[in-house]
Formats: C-alpha cells, sequence, structure tokens
C-alpha cells in the first residue's frame, strides 16, 4: 500500500465522482423513497470512507499523464527547498500542515463538546408524570427500552437530543401537550435507535481532519439532510395520514417557537428536530407526505444499485494519476564513461539457458551475461515481480513486463536497482515518478550476508 501526493489526489477526485453520481439520486423523491434513506447514508458514509483511505493498492495501475499535472508533482513533489539544515519539498510542508492544523481542529472539537456535555448536565431533569407516561409509552410502540434522561432549559430553544453512550434529550421550558411532547420525544429517541448521533460525530471528525477538503463538508451537510429525512420516514411510516399531519405540525410549531432565537452551540453535536430553512424544510415535508404514496421499495433494485455504486466504490482504487518524465538524457550523458545503447544497436540473445546483453561499443560487440540469479530466486519466493525498468524496455523478453520508467504501470511495495554501480543516477530518474521505497541490490546482497 502506498500513500502519496498522487494517492490524496486520486481520493478528492473519486469522492467528487462518487458525490457528482449520488446527490441528484438523493434529490429525486421518488428514487430516494424507492432505494430508502438507510442505503443513501451507507452510501455518504463510503464517500467518506473513500476520502479516509487515499492509499494505492498493489492491483492498483497507474495512468502516466504528461503536461500541466506533471508539472504540478515536479513542483511539489522534487523541487527541494533548505530552512537551516533541514532540506525539505512542499508536498512535506502542506502534509505537516495539514497534520498540525488537523490536530488543533480535533482538539478544539474533543474540549467543545466535553463542555457542551458539562454545561447541558447542569439543566434541571424533567421528571414529571406526563413525560415519564410518554417515555413508556414510546418504549412499548417501538419494542426497545434505554436509559434516556430528558432535560429542559431556557438556554435551550429547540428540541434535541445528544449522547452516543448516553441518551439526553434537550427541551426547550414551556408547556406541551400530550401530542406535541409525544412527537417530539419520538422524533430524538428514534435518531437514537437508528445510531444517527453516531454518524454525526463521525462526520464533523472527518471535517476535522480533512479540513483542506470541501468535499467533505458537502457530505456533512447533505448527510445532516438524509439523516433527518430518514428519521421522518422512520417515524411516518406507522403513523396514519392524520397523525402524520400532527408530527409534521409538530415540527412546524417548534421551528416557529425558535425563529430568530439564538440557538444553543452544542447544536451542532447533536440532533434537533428541524432546521428554519424553507428549502429543508419543504423538502422533509414533501418527502413524508409522498411516502403515503406508497411506493414500495423493490429489493432487486436496491441491491443492483448498491453493487454499481459499491463497483464505482472499488475501481476508484484501481487507477492511480502518476505524472510522467522523460529520462533526463543530458544528465545520464555527462556521467563519465557512460555509454548510450539503443534498440538499433543492442538486443537481448538467450543462449544456453543465460541471457546476455549484447551492444557495440567503438567497433567493438560487447556481450555481458545479465544476471538472472535475482529473478529466478524472487520468481521461487513469495515475492511477486509485477514488471521490470528498462530504458530498453522493447529489447527485452521476460515472464513479466518491462517498462520505461516514465510508464510505470503500477503500484508496487518497492523496486530493485540491479546495475549497482549506476544507483544514483537511476534513483535520481526513478524518484521523480515512484514514491516508494527504491533499493540497491548490492544493499540488499550485503544484508543478506
Amino acid at each position: 500500500m502506498v500513500f502519496s501526493f498522487n494517492s490524496i489526489l486520486m481520493a478528492v477526485l473519486s469522492s467528487g465522482i462518487l458525490i457528482g453520481i449520488l446527490y441528484p439520486i438523493r434529490k429525486k423523491s421518488y428514487f430516494a423513497k424507492k432505494f430508502g434513506y438507510i442505503c443513501i447514508v451507507i452510501m455518504y458514509l463510503l464517500c467518506l470512507l473513500r476520502i479516509f483511505v487515499p492509499i494505492g493498492f498493489p492491483f492498483t495501475v497507474g495512468i502516466s499523464k504528461r503536461g500541466i499535472y506533471s508539472d504540478i508533482c515536479d513542483v511539489l513533489c522534487f523541487n527541494k527547498f533548505q530552512i537551516g539544515n533541514y532540506e525539505f519539498v512542499i508536498a512535506e510542508a502542506l502534509f505537516a500542515v495539514w497534520v498540525l492544523v488537523a490536530f488543533v481542529k480535533i482538539g478544539k472539537f474533543l474540549l467543545e463538546y466535553r463542555s457542551t456535555v458539562k454545561v447541558l448536565s447542569m439543566f434541571p431533569e424533567k421528571k414529571d408524570a406526563q413525560c415519564r407516561h410518554i417515555l413508556q409509552r414510546i418504549f412499548k410502540e417501538t419494542g426497545k427500552q434505554h436509559d434516556v434522561t430528558v432535560f429542559y432549559s431556557k438556554g435551550i430553544h429547540m428540541p434535541m437530543g445528544m449522547g452516543i453512550r448516553k441518551w439526553r434529550i434537550y427541551l426547550p421550558k414551556q408547556e406541551y401537550t400530550d401530542k406535541e411532547l409525544y412527537y417530539i420525544l419520538l422524533h430524538e429517541y428514534t435518531h437514537f435507535l437508528n445510531g444517527d448521533l453516531f454518524v454525526k460525530v463521525l462526520s464533523y471528525f472527518f471535517c476535522c481532519v480533512f479540513w483542506w477538503n470541501p468535499m467533505v463538508y458537502f457530505i456533512k451537510k447533505d448527510l445532516d439532510k438524509s439523516l433527518e429525512m430518514k428519521c421522518d420516514l422512520s417515524i411516518v411510516e406507522k403513523l396514519s395520514l392524520t397523525e402524520s399531519a400532527d408530527y409534521l405540525q409538530t415540527i412546524v410549531e417548534s421551528l416557529r417557537a425558535a425563529c430568530g432565537k439564538k440557538q444553543f452551540s452544542g447544536v451542532r453535536y447533536s440532533v434537533s428536530l428541524g432546521n428554519a430553512k424553507n428549502d429543508e424544510l419543504t423538502e422533509r415535508f414533501r418527502i413524508v407526505a409522498e411516502n403515503k404514496k406508497n411506493i414500495k421499495k423493490n429489493k432487486k433494485f436496491i441491491i443492483c444499485w448498491f453493487i454499481v455504486f459499491s463497483f464505482v466504490w472499488v475501481m476508484s482504487y484501481s487507477f492511480l494519476l502518476i505524472p510522467m518524465y522523460e529520462a533526463p538524457i543530458e544528465e545520464i550523458e555527462d556521467v563519465p564513461g557512460a555509454v548510450q545503447f539503443t534498440p538499433d544497436d543492442s538486443y537481448i540473445l538467450y543462449e544456453n539457458e543465460e541471457y546476455y546483453f549484447v551492444g557495440e561499443i567503438d567497433g567493438n560487440v560487447l556481450k555481458t551475461e545479465i544476471d538472472e540469479k535475482l529473478v529466478k530466486e524472487l520468481e521461487d519466493s513469495s515475492v511477486e515481480i509485477i514488471y521490470g525498468i528498462d530504458r530498453a524496455a522493447e529489447a527485452m523478453h521476460q515472464s513479466f513486463p518491462v517498462v520505461i520508467p516514465g510508464e510505470m504501470i503500477g503500484m508496487v511495495d518497492a523496486v530493485i536497482v540491479t546495475p549497482v554501480y549506476a544507483f544514483d543516477e537511476i534513483y535520481t530518474v526513478l524518484r521523480k515518478v515512484y514514491q516508494g521505497e527504491i533499493l540497491s541490490l548490492m544493499e540488499l546482497v550485503t544484508d543478506a550476508e
């Protein structure tokens, strides 16, 4: 597995493509109802996972790109700068800034979360008979009973739920009818049962880690909407048309009461009854209303679409954009004693079960045995040879592909340089197209001895 600038860029591009596929579908109410918001939430989590795991696997195939992309990679990954005795490239500096800011944001998030929980724990509990009776009714109807504590305060303007292990519901301090309190508590309790708090906190954590990626904020925003719609549908599918109207009316009244008031800052770590934005509220109401049309979920359709989406997700790891550069001929030609061979004046000879390199130097024919011992030993071991690398790739005949340095075709764990006398020059060429480990054959032999 390889973690590099190229793999991070591919993760950003892939997540954008996945979101481009998912978002228009999520906006189609018929599809959303037929497919189900649970699956949509899962697919959004897969988008987050694609960003969170920006690596290249052994099966990843490199797609060589010249031009602007290669120029950008050259500036970011190969142009070295020095501050004092420390030498670095721009990509290393950017990575250091990424990690530093991520740690600061995560630390701030944990401190704010802990502070929020501490402040909210000071609110008085709501232990009246009305609340206890309605909670018991909800436990009986859902068939699941979990310890949940209800608090109320004048500092809370919108009902909200908070907590992953300890479930707490916070209500504005006011009088509620049995119907209003029932739908409010049912909404928040359903969020807890669906695990929505964990998903929301997880998405916030992703925003802290990948603070520089706008796709993460987009996913979080739309994921929050999907969680609310999933919760609404989980509730209204068990209600009659009249009860569904009462449920929506409760949301409207709660939003009207909270309108114009500054919401408690801790709401970002919670699930609330709703959002006062008209477009989101309209969409929620439309989804609930169309739920009553009894559009049945087609399991085969869901499975097929999920397979297609998962296939695209897996395939996003199968390709990786890599920069392509021409071998620096002028640098090689300046090396004392360097001799250039081309397919026109040299070839590979197989004779008596041995491979020989045959070339012409100043009118004299050079015939040199190619060391196949390493290849044979590797082929007989657990090490897999993915491909060979040689400037004269066209003249090479092996049981594995042989490519020129600028056309490396996939991700590997390491590259072994067999011409030890030219290791430094070869290392310079390979480092421009490969970010993994480059080893000298002499180094391996010395370590083995």
